[in-house]
């Protein structure tokens, strides 16, 4: 086995795409509800199947557009700020030795939200962007061992990667108590990373280097997908509500993928160089979420609404997409404190559906926590003879905290960096733990 041929190459790089793939999704204190959209959802801990209303209803229930008095209006400027803190055992580690784990921090700055919801006739007309992923680490760890000379290994990972929904959708009522919407959405992936990873042996007498081992990939990709949901929201009685919701499959229509490898080994009987690039960029067809299917109550009173939600994504078993079934459940409400003031606040789960970590880089990390946030509303009245009798601004502020944990496959290096053996690493399954701390800003303007 030597970086000279072909297939050693092509596995790296498979490697590589493996490890950006697997990590920054579920190492995060978020899985599929890594960013709550809109300021319902940021002040309920997403608890809005029953109760979303306005342009952030696209996001969650499409029938929630006809929802509310705002008939025409403008979400804008919503804005996370978000610290998270990984702590995880051994990310690299030598058999029955030394071990680094990390302990890290990534801090995102999220524009989340950008809405715009319209009355035409009988129909609300929305459109919405909203980015559902941020994902922008560091990662770094080195282990060392002087007992058969000098022996370091270091790694190294930097990974972007962000998820963006850009929705179409409408509503109507064809009853005063009855709302249903349709939605399309075009999701956009973007992976961008570079790895680094290599370890060396030198003689304590000659102080040369016995082994040496190194291989680096840069990688980037892109993916074009869409899916389609639809909804309804529907009120028995005055003092009830009730909403279901389901996203179908999101399929992926485009891919781009850039990978350019390098890797240096030298030792005793062996030394070696290699450099390789893999482009791909096409159409294709392939799975890229499962279905989900989301079902809600909220009662209602005139100190605000209080909701309970659960939700379902079944197993898929593919070789594009392989997922457990896993179910999350989130209680929240709104409540009236004065005529421009609401507080807001809600508990939620937010469980991984990966299964259990076995290669490097994967990671199954089950979510939980809390919300808390304030929302302002204010009426400004215009002057008679203009089109709309009146202007509502609003600003929403929501806390969320987020503890996660789980397990993530580290790293298992061998005491001598030499490529010929065949387990020069291996992983290794240790406890990893999450928390994500998170500031909302958002605003509303109706007319």
């Amino acid at each position: 086995m030597t970086y000279g041929s072909t297939g050693r190459a092509a596995a790296l790089l498979a490697m590589a795409l493996g490890w950006l793939s697997g990590w920054p999704g579920a190492a995060s204190a978020g899985n599929d509800d890594e960013l709550l959209v809109g300021d319902q959802a940021a002040l309920a801990g997403g608890a809005v199947t029953a109760m979303a209303e306005g342009a952030g209803a696209l996001a969650y229930n499409p029938a929630g557009v006809m929802r509310g008095t705002d008939e025409n209006h403008i979400d804008a400027s919503a804005t996370v700020y978000g610290v998270r803190r990984y702590v995880t055992r051994a990310l690299l580690s030598l058999p029955a030795q030394a071990a680094d784990g990390e302990s890290f921090l990534e801090i995102t700055v999220v524009p989340s939200t950008l809405a715009y919801v319209r009355q035409l006739g009988r129909l609300r007309v929305g459109v919405g962007f909203f980015q559902r992923r941020a994902t922008s680490l560091t990662l770094r760890a080195n282990v060392s061992d002087d007992s058969a000379g000098q022996l370091d290994w270091r790694l190294t990972i930097v990974d972007r990667n962000q998820l963006y929904d850009a929705v179409v959708g409408t509503g109507f009522s064809p009853h005063p108590r009855l709302h249903l919407g349709f939605a399309l959405h075009g999701l956009v992936s973007s992976t961008s990373g570079f790895i680094a990873f290599g370890g060396g042996l030198v003689d304590p007498v000659t102080r040369q280097a016995d082994y040496a081992l190194s291989q680096s990939f840069l990688v980037s990709a892109t993916t074009v997908s869409a899916r389609v949901s639809a909804g309804l929201q529907w009120s028995p009685t005055d003092d009830v509500s009730v909403g279901a919701s389901i996203d179908s499959p999101a399929r992926t229509l485009y891919s781009s993928t850039t990978v350019d490898f390098s890797a240096q080994q030298q030792s005793p009987t062996n030394n070696g160089f290699a450099t390789d690039s893999v482009d791909s960029t096409g159409l294709v067809y392939e799975r890229f979420q499962p279905a989900r299917v989301r079902v809600g109550v909220a009662l209602e009173r005139p100190w605000g609404w209080l909701a309970l939600d659960g939700d379902l994504q079944p197993a898929v078993h593919r070789s594009d997409l392989d997922r457990k079934l896993v179910w999350n459940l989130r209680v929240g409400g709104l409540f009236r404190v004065t005529d421009v003031l609401q507080v807001g606040a809600g508990l939620f789960t937010d469980r991984a559906s990966e299964h259990r970590p076995d290669s490097f880089g994967e990671a199954r990390v089950h979510a939980y926590g809390a919300t808390l946030g304030l929302r302002f509303m204010k009426d400004r009245q215009l002057a008679p003879g203009e089109e709309a009798p009146r202007l509502r601004f609003g600003s929403t502020f929501a806390l969320r905290y987020a503890y996660g944990a789980g397990r993530v496959a580290g790293l298992d290096v061998a005491p001598v960096p030499d490529v010929n053996d065949p387990n020069v690493t291996s992983p290794r399954i240790s406890p990893m733990r999450v928390h994500e701390v998170s500031l909302y800003m958002g605003s509303r303007l109706s007319f």
